[in-house]
């Protein structure tokens, strides 16, 4: 196991004004942060996917679609992706470290609409593959804009982010390889999808730039976290609600509301004031 660790990547380049650089105590922080769980994950051994995945609660038909609601819920998606490449277009213009970053997060999180929708519409490894793709692109797009706005601004440059991207998606096609070699391992994948949230235990406390960032971020963290629980509690949610809503389909509402908090802190931050 091995993750992807804050350190400078250009020594004596020049930092763009925007960029303030964390503490050192800060980068410190973040190296034994992402150390630590990689050493706890490679410990833990191999981590399956539940045999159960793809029994979702709400078999539902509507209009011809399968599995309707969890396949329709992945629109708001498209919606979070379209509205953060708005905001990344203001940060391009206003040469922001993040915009990059952030316009790849706004990609990917329309790319995590389709993949979801498509696996949803007949769950099965093979689509949960393109559902997963992207979902991982979106993470560690979004760790980049975190390390290029609090940590340093070279994060947000082309080679950094290629190769973010590169780990998310072979954490992705380890995954379906190990399960077809019969054993399944997912903590590459996890580390991954996680890594903006471990991030951000380190940097929340110091964020720049006012409550509006910190909120955002917690906002969005906090969305992601009830996101996951609702994934738990498929089944009881759609027995709670009288087969009205299922806890899969409230994961999609609320992870894509977590991703429209920072697409709108990020559109707000490029205004001027």
């Amino acid at each position: 196991m091995s993750a992807v660790l804050p350190h400078p990547l250009e020594v004596g380049a020049r930092r763009p004004p925007a960029a303030q650089p964390a503490s050192l105590s800060a980068r410190r922080a973040l190296l034994a942060v992402f150390a630590i769980v990689a050493i706890a994950l490679g410990f833990a051994g191999p981590i399956p996917q539940p045999v159960d995945y793809h029994a979702f609660a709400d078999t539902r038909t509507l209009l011809g679609v399968p599995y309707a609601m969890d396949v329709l819920s992945n629109l708001p998606f498209l919606g979070a992706g379209l509205w953060l490449l708005f905001a990344a277009r203001a940060w391009q213009r206003s040469a922001h470290p993040g915009a990059a970053a952030l316009a790849l997060a706004g990609v990917a999180c329309m790319l995590t609409g389709l993949g979801s929708g498509y696996y949803h519409w007949a769950p099965a490894n093979w689509g949960l593959l393109w559902d997963r793709l992207p979902i991982g692109v979106t993470a560690v797009a979004l760790l980049a804009v975190l390390l290029a706005e609090h940590v340093d601004a070279r994060w947000g440059r082309p080679l950094p982010l290629a190769l973010l991207t590169l780990a998310a998606l072979a954490s992705s096609v380890y995954w379906y390889l190990s399960a077809g070699w019969g054993a399944e391992d997912l903590r590459p994948y996890l580390l991954a999808q996680f890594s903006p949230m471990l991030a951000l235990l380190v940097l929340a406390p110091g964020m720049r730039g006012g409550l509006l960032p910190r909120a955002a971020w917690l906002l969005a963290a906090g969305g992601y976290a009830l996101a996951k629980v609702s994934e738990v509690l498929d089944d009881r949610i759609f027995h709670w609600s009288a087969e009205l809503i299922a806890g899969h389909t409230l994961k999609h509402l609320f992870a894509a509301l977590a991703l429209c908090a920072l697409a709108a802190w990020a559109h707000r931050a490029a205004r001027p004031d």
